[in-house]
């Protein structure tokens, strides 16, 4: 055998690691059997939850198969027993012979730097069981070469032979991807189902990517599809980009030396030899950089921008983060194949004084901070899957685990906003302006989109969550509520009129506020925060005698 090392990243060393399979396990107890179509709409539940992505859900194929087999129902266990036959096994190969080290930055680094190609190949239940054959196959040939390895231990080659006989056994029903496979013929085997690969420079506590690539995913967007068959990953330039810059930020982790991450920039690309005009600083610059910020999220770290010096090569303006003890520590825990939001896994360590100011901005907003709780883990009661943050029975609890705490405390502050301190009036305008279809509605879901928040856009169907995400972002200063840009006078005119409007609202007539904006201005500036005592005081009455909790217009 070559001495290619093979990791299979989402099997053996779990390395990396889907999200079905665990979200199907925390579903309630009392749903162990169910028809095809009832498992495909718990999978869509699942998918609009932000608990699954749907490429996952995609990829396996797990709907097709149910379809196709016509059985009237399955059990749990038979779902979980079909997906793993099913499942996608991500084998990671790094080649013992480098194919391309020419175009590498080795050769101006000089002396003392490691080069090294990672392919990514998508392995399918036969798939794995053709790799394990080879290698009994090369044990065996082996045995016939060393009589010493023989001699310690003879009865080895009878029991790779029963093992190679199962395997050809399984091998006959294993399961296999129905698409066609891209190939790369110069590499054998491992060019089967290659759907992306990587190049790498370690000098010194320094490690470089100098190349992020699917010549798979490349080809098919250049032939929008059309001669080229369709896999996992490739369809989507942030999955496959996504799972390699990951697992390539994690290998640089299990290196304790490492203590500074660069990756090119477009100058850069084959060793800053034969460098294209493909703009692959969008690439580089931008996606790359939001993949590695949500990598990094609840680290302190982010990228930026710095000069690289490696030897006697030296560059400026190259992406970079530093390895500190808190990224090392995230890195090496289990990655997501299909990256989800919001939740940051393992232990987050806050200043004491920085969630007691959160405590008392949330509190001027709302009237008090007795109805909000941080907690280590948050849980859905229905689906029993770890949410951010929860509004619920007038109390507002946030997961210390967010990713982003001050923003989830401010969604849902706003949630308990439209329930207690908002009037009718104010609540309809929020609905209203925030509805499906509307302009504001379409500028929350792209913003959320941009931030690689696809399970938060789709919450934008209800028009509430939509206002929430908006005022998070809002507060944060990551969101307008100007209109666009592109308005006739006659807009302009109707704008400049509800703002006085609104000005004789607030401070003559003191009513409800006319705008979204005003209202968001409105509340983050704590002046609901005076209803908040009646909300209170509506609570603490026998029910019959509540009186109306909201505000009404007059």
């Amino acid at each position: 055998m070559s001495s290619d090392i093979v990791v299979y990243l989402n099997r053996e060393t779990h390395k990396m690691g889907g999200s079905l399979v665990a979200a199907i396990e925390g579903l309630p107890a009392k749903l162990q059997k169910a028809p095809p179509k009832e498992w495909a709409n718990t999978l869509k539940s699942l998918v609009s939850k932000g608990q699954v992505k749907q490429a996952e859900v995609d990829d396996i194929g797990i709907v097709p198969w149910m379809e196709m087999r016509g059985a009237k129902s399955y059990t749990r266990a038979e779902l979980l027993k079909a997906i793993d036959d099913l499942g996608i096994t991500i084998k990671e190969v790094t080649l013992g012979s480098p194919q391309y080290p020419s175009f590498s930055h080795k050769t101006a680094v000089g002396s003392g730097s490691r080069y090294a190609e990672v392919l990514f190949i998508a392995n399918s239940q036969r798939d794995n069981i053709e790799d394990r054959l080879e290698e009994i196959d090369w044990d065996l040939e082996q045995f016939a070469f060393d009589i010493e390895r023989l001699s310690e231990d003879p009865e080895m080659p009878a029991r790779l032979a029963v093992e190679r006989s199962l395997l050809m056994q399984q091998k006959l029903v294993s399961h296999d991807f129905k698409w066609s496979h891209f190939t790369r013929d110069d590499l054998g085997r491992h060019g089967k189902n290659l759907f992306a690969h990587a190049r790498e420079l370690v000098f010194g506590n320094t490690f470089l990517v100098e190349e992020i690539q699917s010549d798979w995913g490349q080809r098919g967007r250049m032939e929008e599809w059309r001669s080229i068959p369709k896999g996992p990953f490739v369809t989507d330039t942030k999955l496959w980009a996504g799972l390699a810059m990951r697992r390539m930020m994690q290998r640089a982790a299990e290196n304790p030396a490492i203590e500074r991450f660069y990756w090119i920039r477009g100058s850069m690309r084959n060793g800053g030899r034969q460098v294209t005009q493909d703009n692959l600083d969008e690439f580089y610059l931008k996606v790359m950089s939001g993949i590695v910020d949500r990598a990094l999220s609840g680290t302190g770290q982010k990228c930026r921008l710095d000069t690289i010096k490696m030897g006697d090569f030296e560059a400026a303006e190259v992406p970079c983060f530093d390895m500190t003890p808190a990224v090392r520590e995230k890195l090496l825990k289990t990655q997501p194949l299909y990256s989800l939001k919001n939740i940051v896994h393992g232990p987050r360590q806050y200043d004491p004084d920085q969630l007691t100011e959160y405590l008392a901005m949330a509190g001027h907003m709302i009237g008090s901070a007795r109805g909000i709780r941080f907690v280590g883990h948050l849980y859905n009661v229905a689906s029993g899957r770890e949410v951010a943050g929860s509004y619920i029975n007038s109390m507002v609890q946030v997961s210390l685990g967010a990713s982003d705490v001050k923003a989830e405390l401010d969604h849902e502050c706003f949630h308990f906003g439209m329930d207690k301190l908002f009037s009718m009036s104010e609540r309809r305008m929020v609905l209203t302006d925030f509805a499906p279809g509307t302009e504001l509605n379409a500028r929350v879901r792209d913003a959320l989109m941009r931030m690689n928040e696809p399970a938060a856009a789709r919450e934008c169907e209800n028009a509430e969550e939509a206002a929430a995400y908006a005022f998070s972002m809002w507060n944060k200063g990551t969101f307008s509520l100007a209109p666009s840009p592109v308005r006739g006078l006659f807009e302009e005119y109707r704008v400049m009129l509800g703002d006085a409007m609104a000005w004789l609202r607030r401070n003559v007539l003191a009513q409800e506020a006319g705008s979204v904006q005003e209202l968001f201005q409105r509340f983050a500036g704590g002046e609901y925060a005076c209803y908040a005592t009646q909300a209170a005081e509506d609570l603490s009455r026998p029910a019959v005698f509540r009186s109306q909790t909201h505000r009404e217009s007059a």
